[in-house]
């Protein structure tokens, strides 16, 4: 007996709810990466194809960190958003316990354009990728990143629609 499921995708207007059908997936090479993030601090392992220099720190009793960055507010309510934003939704209540900020202020320019594209919904709770939102969430994140951190000046941005803190 076979069983199959076929969830339905979430409608624009309501945030989506997890299906449970979701797969993991693993790295194929064999390079072990940590990425810790404590108390606003993020490091990842020493990360290299023989793994020769992760064991060798391991063995000197150093933790097998070779890079890091200790994150800034802003990197943290930045990192509060994008990430549960690609995931599922941004509930506005546990965004502003978490960062201090109302989420409707810091990115109100962000969120206000990515709507009027039909890229982002919202409700008085939660904010969500649309279908098509969801299609491009790697480009709607982008919105969202410090522009210091943005690999080619050129890249798209939000205009400006309202004043921004963020």
């Amino acid at each position: 007996r076979r069983v199959t499921t076929s969830p339905r995708a979430p409608a624009a207007d309501r945030p989506p709810t997890p299906s449970g059908t979701g797969r993991a997936s693993y790295p194929s090479s064999s390079t072990i990466r940590l990425t810790p993030n404590l108390r606003g601090v993020f490091a990842m392992n020493v990360g290299d194809q023989s793994l020769e220099n992760y064991y060798s720190l391991i063995d000197q009793d150093k933790v097998p960190v070779n890079r890091g960055k200790i994150r800034s507010h802003d990197d943290q309510v930045r990192r509060s958003f994008i990430l549960p934003l690609k995931n599922m939704k941004v509930n506005k209540v546990q965004f502003s316990e978490r960062t201090g900020e109302s989420l409707n202020d810091y990115f109100a320019n962000e969120i206000s354009w990515l709507k009027q594209l039909d890229l982002l919904a919202e409700d008085q709770e939660n904010i969500w990728l649309t279908k098509l939102g969801r299609f491009f969430a790697d480009e709607v994140a982008t919105q969202f990143f410090d522009p210091d951190y943005l690999p080619f000046p050129e890249v798209a941005r939000a205009p400006q629609l309202h004043a921004s803190n963020g």
